[in-house]
């Protein structure tokens, strides 16, 4: 063997088995992608979504603080509502869910329903101020979608002492 023959075959990707070796990345390459996709928009959905559910977590409790100053149902609705809408959680659809209620000193639920009179009247000194804020979250992947559901439920509910 003359050493043209060999440059031309290492150049070629000839020698040593290069010709075969071609086929075996192309395959390797095909089935490795797939996981690599799905870890990749995994991390960005659960990142996204732990980001949703930072945003009603401080909602909630903002809420929760506003009622323990002795706040008004007016005032911890437009709390819970603006800290949302500055996060892009659209308020006024159906995805997003926000109950505000009391627990009076005796320990009874006060049932308020949306009634900002009757929340007003009972969530007096020393009662237990109760805020949920719901949240459907929908996958923004359609990888993850098609594995977890369209959608899941984000929620967090948050009590504080009426002062």
């Amino acid at each position: 063997m003359t050493l043209s023959t060999v440059l031309r075959r290492t150049r070629s990707g000839r020698g040593s088995g290069g010709r075969d070796q071609r086929g075996a990345v192309a395959v390797e390459f095909a089935l490795i992608v797939p996981l690599l996709m799905l870890l990749v928009f995994g991390i960005l959905e659960f990142g996204y979504m732990l980001n949703r559910d930072t945003i009603i977590s401080n909602a909630s409790r903002d809420g929760a603080r506003v009622a323990s100053l002795h706040g008004e149902y007016q005032d911890i609705m437009h709390s819970i509502t603006s800290e949302l809408a500055q996060s892009g959680i659209a308020t006024t659809s159906p995805t997003t869910v926000i109950s505000i209620d009391c627990e009076k000193v005796d320990g009874t639920v006060c049932n308020v329903g949306g009634n900002a009179t009757k929340y007003n009247t009972l969530a007096g000194s020393g009662a237990t101020a109760v805020i949920s804020v719901s949240y459907r979250y929908s996958w923004i992947t359609p990888v993850i979608s098609s594995i977890m559901g369209t959608s899941t439920t984000l929620s967090q509910t948050t009590q504080m002492r009426v002062e």
